[in-house]
């Protein structure tokens, strides 16, 4: 089953590394050639592995063998939910986008940890996945967010 979640396009979020570099201004349409050249956007995470050659290696500066300690979080969330977290977020202009155990799901301003929107899917109760009631996380294109979830089996 896929959810598609339109993006707002107000309001500012994300990571708390991205926090510090979130740009001011929130575009929310992220392009195919977007995608393409998502190195260019370091302070962006679009893809799962930040961009099609599946570095996952961020070119930021601000944290690297040279910071000096102590680095502190700016803030945390809670989900509500415990468990294994096994999806990468998204950072898209200032928002975090992520996904959570049981069908949840939310948008996060980046230099406040503030949520945008959450949204969780009931679960049938009888679910018994084989590794955990996890998922893979977001996708993004255009002004969307694409969610593709399992259905248990029956």
């Amino acid at each position: 089953m896929n959810t598609q979640i339109k993006i707002p396009t107000t309001g500012l979020s994300l990571l708390a590394l991205a926090a510090a570099l979130a740009p001011s201004a929130i575009h929310a349409q992220v392009t195919p050639q977007r995608l393409l050249d998502s190195a260019k956007e370091p302070q962006n995470w679009l893809m799962y592995s930040g961009d099609y050659a599946g570095r996952r290696y961020s070119t930021l500066e601000q944290i690297n063998t040279k910071t000096p300690p102590p680095l502190s979080p700016k803030w945390a969330y809670q989900t509500m939910a415990g468990g294994k977290f096994e999806a990468t977020p998204l950072v898209v202009d200032g928002i975090l986008y992520a996904t959570g155990q049981d069908d949840r799901a939310f948008a996060l301003d980046a230099r406040t940890g503030r949520p945008i929107w959450q949204y969780q899917r009931a679960l049938p109760g009888d679910v018994r996945p084989c590794c955990g009631r996890v998922n893979r996380g977001f996708a993004i294109l255009g002004d969307k967010v694409f969610w593709a979830r399992s259905m248990p089996m029956s």
